[in-house]
């Protein structure tokens, strides 16, 4: 066989001088946890171009992107041998806190999330999520544990993600992945050391916690509470400068993101899939040790591709068919959004990954952890539920969907609670339908495309059939559309 795996990285945007280099790299990353020659070849030829818009450039390089990222971690025990220190980091949190780790002594320090990059990488771009479960998993995912959680506890115990220096578990709205934590200890010889930052959920429902300053001070307590010890683990001191110079990059990317997440949810026709959109807002939710680099390069591209498909009056469906926007778009189960794609609705921003407005208001402090407190405390996942629904609300209102798009973290204690209880409210406010769908964001175990087909084409069926009686846009298009399939050309 031709070597597949220099075609990959081929195709996904890697230099002559990248394939002579990493080649190699990305060879033994693959067989480090078991990718096949013919998994890779099945992912370029099959699975990605059915669940990913690899006709756009950007789209090709952002894949590349984390790809880097999964080359670099395949890496980590030499990094190790060389003496530089490891850090991982647990999502949700915010990436910037651990940015400035790395940012402190770039030549000395790793900074990554092993197991939501490689849950992104093995599931959503290699459909081979199984190769990171257990025939003896300890946090059964029939047990509606995290796969998250779990795949981290299996990935630890099997050595394929080696031992940091130190991993800073966010205990803010997750409380199973500190316990995770934990349990590695107990049952693996692979032992962590592990920093947990939490804070007490006791402010007043409705509360917006970002202007509280006590609370914006506590948690920036904590922030600086866990660098210090991370600095006492590395060596190296984690200080006000790489503190600004991690927010400014993180500010720097947001921006865009934002740019990008407008133009693709507020156009019509919609020019590109939620899938596509989901997997440049991750940079948010955790740190590449390759930094920002490969992404600045992909967004600044498929930024000007979705501008010149808006001028072009190209969709990826026919104008006015409904949007849905979505929590999370499962980027890791990428069948899910294509579903609703092959059912006439195109899914547009994650409210996860969006901002509203009201995220880019000026700071009330000078302080660089008193910034990163008040980001994480303008997040709608982060607040007390009464907020929570005025932020959602918020940016709702700011973004053209038909609906929204709830579930996929059912095991959540958080969030799979607190959804069910705030949909309603939410909908109330926004008069915009909210659906929710029981499923996994990280693994698609439990459920298959066959179990929710059906849910999702009554989700479909339910927008488009509204659409048809209130938008004489949408109503014409289809008309179109039928009498070409008739007629039997291309539309």
């Amino acid at each position: 066989m031709e070597n597949i795996f220099y075609k990959f990285l081929e195709m996904h945007g890697f230099t002559n001088e990248e394939l002579n280099i990493l080649t190699d790299d990305f060879k033994s990353a693959a067989y480090n946890i078991g990718l096949s020659e013919d998994d890779i070849e099945y992912a370029m030829n099959i699975w990605i171009p059915n669940n990913w818009d690899i006709t756009l450039k950007g789209i090709r390089m952002c894949i590349g992107a984390y790809i880097r990222e999964f080359i670099e971690i395949s890496k980590i025990e030499k990094y190790k041998e060389q003496g530089i220190k490891i850090i991982y980091g647990i999502s949700p949190s915010h990436s910037s806190l651990f940015r400035a780790i790395k940012l402190s002594d770039e030549n000395n320090i790793f900074v990554s999330y092993p197991d939501f990059l490689y849950s992104i990488v093995v599931g959503g771009f290699f459909n081979r999520i199984d190769l990171l479960n257990d025939d003896d998993d300890k946090l059964s995912v029939r047990c509606r544990h995290c796969s998250l959680n779990r795949i981290r506890l299996n990935t630890a115990n099997r050595e394929i993600i080696p031992a940091p220096d130190v991993i800073w578990s966010w205990g803010f709205y997750c409380d199973e992945a500190p316990k995770t934590e934990e349990l590695i200890n107990i049952i693996s010889d692979n032992k962590w050391n592990y920093i947990i930052s939490r804070i007490p959920h006791d402010v007043s429902n409705g509360e917006e916690e970002d202007k509280n300053k006590d609370r914006v001070e506590y948690l920036a307590e904590q922030f600086k509470d866990a660098h210090r010890e991370i600095s006492k683990i590395t060596g190296t001191k984690i200080n006000n400068k790489s503190m600004y110079e991690s927010l400014t990059e993180n500010s720097k990317y947001s921006k865009k993101l934002d740019e990008l997440t407008r133009l693709v949810s507020n156009t019509d026709p919609q020019p590109m899939g939620g899938n596509e959109l989901a997997l440049f807002g991750t940079t948010n939710s955790m740190t590449f040790n390759t930094g920002y680099y490969y992404f600045e390069k992909a967004i600044n591209t498929i930024l000007e591709e979705v501008k010149q498909r808006i001028l072009s009056k190209i969709g990826i469906l026919p104008i006015g068919s409904p949007k849905l926007g979505c929590h999370f778009t499962p980027i890791c189960v990428p069948w899910v959004e294509r579903t609703f794609f092959e059912n006439g609705v195109s899914i547009s921003f994650s409210s996860h990954l969006s901002f509203s407005k009201r995220q880019f208001n000026p700071f009330d402090y000078a302080d660089p952890y008193m910034m990163a407190a008040q980001i994480w405390l303008r997040t709608a996942s982060s607040v007390n539920s009464g907020y929570q629904i005025k932020l959602m609300s918020e940016m709702i209102s700011e973004y053209d969907v038909d609906g929204m798009l709830y579930g996929f973290f059912t095991f959540d204690r958080w969030l799979g609670s607190n959804q069910n209880m705030i949909l309603k409210r939410i909908e109330e406010e926004t008069n915009v339908h909210h659906f929710y769908i029981e499923g996994d964001f990280w693994d698609d175990t439990n459920f298959k495309k066959s179990d929710r087909k059906g849910r999702i084409q009554s989700i479909a069926y339910f927008l488009k059939t509204k659409k048809l009686m209130t938008s004489k846009v949408y109503a014409e298009s289809m008309k179109k559309q039928e009498k070409n399939k008739w007629l039997g050309t291309k539309h």
